[in-house]
C-alpha cells in the first residue's frame, strides 16, 4: 500500500504501546524474533492484555483507520498521477483485516513418546533437557542483571547530572521492577532483593520534584548506587551458582 507513512502511526502506537506491556509479562533473553517465553503465572493476565490489545485495535480501524482509508488512496491518485494502479489497493475492510496479532504456545515438555527409546535413552534426552532449561534459565538471570544495572546507571546518571534526565528514566524502572516478581522463575533470592530494595527506594517518588529537589537526587543516587553494587556481586556469585530447577519443568511456556 502506497500511503503516507504518518497515516499508520495510530497503528504503529497502539502496537508499540502493548509491545512493551507484553515484554513486562514475558521473560527476557535471547530469543527469536516473535518467540517469547512466558512463565505460566502470567498466563491469565497475558491473555487479558490480548483481549484488550485487540479490542483497542478493533476501534482503531472501526473509528480511524477504515472512515479514512479511501481519502488517502485518493490522495495516493493524485500524488502518484498515471502510476497509480488501483489494484495495489485492498478494500477499506480487507486493508483493516491485515492488523491483528496470532498467538501460540508451546510448553518445554519432554514427550512421554520417549521413553520408547529405552530407559537409558530416555535418561540421557532428560539430562540434555534439564542441561538446555539450566542453560536458558542462566541466560534468563543474565539478562535480568543486565537490565537491572543498565536501568540502575541509567537512573544513577540522570540523578547525578551525567546525562539529560527522562521522565522514563524513573517511570520504566519502577515498571520492571512491579513485574519483576512474577517473572523471577528462578526466584534467585540475592536478586529479588535488589529489586525490593530499589522498587522500595522509587515507589512513589514524584518525577518532577525529584528533577528539582537536589536532596532528594543524592538520595536516590546513594540508593542506587548502592543497588549498582549488590548487581555487581550477584555477577561475581553467578558462576558458583547452580540455578534450581523445580520438578514442574512447565513452568515456562
Amino acid at each position: 500500500l502506497l500511503l503516507p507513512d504518518s497515516f499508520f502511526q495510530p497503528i504503529r502506537d497502539l502496537f508499540a504501546e502493548y509491545k512493551y506491556k507484553i515484554e513486562l509479562l514475558c521473560l527476557p533473553g535471547p530469543f527469536r524474533k516473535g518467540l517469547s517465553a512466558l512463565p505460566r503465572r502470567n498466563l491469565v493476565k497475558f491473555e487479558a492484555l490480548i483481549r484488550e490489545f485487540q479490542a483497542r485495535l478493533n476501534r482503531v480501524m472501526e473509528d480511524y483507520f477504515i472512515p479514512n482509508y479511501e481519502a488517502q488512496v485518493r490522495q495516493s491518485a493524485a500524488d502518484l498521477g498515471p502510476l497509480f494502479d488501483p489494484r495495489q489497493y485492498l478494500s477499506p475492510q480487507a486493508a483493516a483485516s491485515r492488523f491483528s496479532v496470532e498467538v501460540s504456545y508451546y510448553a518445554p515438555n519432554m514427550p512421554e513418546d520417549m521413553k520408547q527409546l529405552g530407559d537409558e535413552a530416555f535418561r540421557a534426552k532428560m539430562s540434555e533437557a534439564d542441561q538446555r532449561m539450566q542453560e536458558f534459565l542462566a541466560k534468563t538471570e543474565d539478562a535480568y542483571v543486565a537490565s537491572l544495572t543498565e536501568m540502575t546507571q541509567r537512573l544513577l546518571d540522570s540523578v547525578q547530572g551525567n546525562k539529560k534526565f527522562y521522565d522514563t528514566d524513573v517511570t520504566k524502572y519502577v515498571e520492571f521492577l512491579s513485574a519483576f516478581k512474577d517473572r523471577n522463575i528462578t526466584d534467585n533470592e540475592n536478586l529479588a532483593a535488589i529489586a525490593a530494595k530499589a522498587d522500595a527506594v522509587l515507589r512513589g517518588v514524584d518525577v518532577k520534584t525529584l528533577k528539582k529537589d537536589g536532596r532528594m537526587k543524592e538520595y536516590i543516587g546513594y540508593a542506587m548506587a548502592e543497588v549498582a553494587e549488590g548487581l555487581q556481586k550477584v555477577v561475581k556469585e553467578k558462576p558458583m551458582r547452580l540455578v534450581a530447577v523445580s520438578d514442574d519443568t512447565d513452568e515456562v511456556m
